[in-house]
């Protein structure tokens, strides 16, 4: 009988690890975003239900652009700092990536999102980031 259930405790530790560090690491931004010609930076925090308000380096990230008008506005996600020579993303539109460790690198991850449009333009983005 003890050899059943220390074959069954045995077993079951993994599990409880695995499931112990892979919680450790489910951070999550979500937000709406106005964007205008001024740049709107945005520093992702763990904001979900429950959330922990913890800054972390996202390693996926998705925009979403809300808007229905005519206007492209641009992102960026090295610096926060975004200018209309970014990454363009159309009205409708969806923009997502995962985050790819290079050697050497320092930066696991990014910290946050800057958000930009022409003049007189403005726009509604959903970002969700996650880690």
């Amino acid at each position: 009988m003890r050899k059943r259930i220390f074959t069954l405790l045995a077993a079951l530790i993994p599990l409880f690890a695995y499931q112990g560090q892979v919680g450790a690491q489910r951070l999550f931004f979500n937000s709406t975003v106005n964007v205008t010609s001024t740049n709107s930076a945005v520093s992702f925090t763990d904001n979900g239900s429950g959330g922990s308000s913890v800054a972390f380096l996202a390693r996926r990230v998705v925009v979403y652009s809300l808007s229905t008008s005519a206007n492209t506005c641009q992102f960026d996600l090295k610096d926060t700092t975004a200018t209309t020579a970014d990454i363009s993303i159309d009205p409708g539109g969806t923009w997502q990536m995962d985050f790819i460790e290079v050697a050497g690198s320092s930066t696991s991850g990014w910290p946050g999102l800057g958000a930009i449009c022409d003049t007189a333009q403005t726009a509604t983005f959903r970002v969700t980031a996650t880690r």
